[in-house]
């Protein structure tokens, strides 16, 4: 049911939530966060995994992305 809801499984849907909320985190200029806190913050309990799931999603790795907005 809840996929022909939203169109993805649940995992996704969550997986999708927490990509967007560490953009967010990522997004905020000077706030000094590192991106293993990123990854604590938006639910990942292994960085590593984060930044696959993030590079994966998104096409760039997270300190890229962080890197990006920061030249903006």
């Amino acid at each position: 049911l809840f996929k022909k809801e939203y169109g993805v499984s649940p995992k996704e849907y969550l997986l999708n939530l927490r990509i967007e909320k560490a953009k967010q985190i990522l997004s905020e200029k000077d706030s000094g966060i590192s991106i293993k806190e990123v990854a604590f913050a938006v639910g990942f309990k292994d960085p590593l995994y984060f930044s696959r799931v993030f590079s994966n999603s998104v096409g760039m790795s997270p300190m890229q992305f962080k890197s990006r907005i920061e030249n903006e």
